[in-house]
């Protein structure tokens, strides 16, 4: 049997699987974390129903690092049947503060893809003037 390996290397990739957890879930957090060299998806955990968290998304993700020495990147994923089309300022402020926590134990948290069926929003493009997937020009 070949073994499909599956990347997350821009923008588009990661829309498409919150598009797909979404479409299966419904309302779901997840976190992928990325292989640093080819940004290779080391693992994907989505927290649906009673468990949707994205802070327990990040942990999850931190825990599993600990036996990955190239994986130093994060992409959080989620689904809410709240509408995207204004900007929520707890999400924002999440997200910021997830960054710095994630970068003083050294990852770098790429990016947090919301959608709500219909919308999707980058939180990178949302929060900051240099985005998360433009870095180095490379793969996340």
């Amino acid at each position: 049997m070949t073994q499909r390996t599956h990347t997350i290397t821009d923008l588009a990739e990661a829309a498409f699987v919150a598009i797909g957890l979404h479409d299966i879930l419904g309302r779901f957090a997840a976190a992928a974390l990325i292989d640093d060299e080819d940004a290779t998806i080391i693992d994907l955990r989505p927290f649906a129903g009673d468990e949707t968290c994205v802070v327990c998304a990040v942990e999850w993700a931190l825990h599993v690092a600990d036996d990955w020495q190239s994986a130093h990147r994060l992409v959080l994923l989620s689904s809410d049947p709240r509408s995207l089309r204004d900007a929520r300022e707890d999400d924002i402020r999440l997200f910021q503060e997830l960054r710095r926590e994630l970068e003083s134990h050294g990852f770098a948290l790429v990016d947090w893809i919301q959608t709500d069926g219909s919308d999707i929003r980058s939180l990178s493009f949302t929060c900051d003037v240099t985005s998360g997937w433009d870095a180095a020009g490379s793969a996340p």
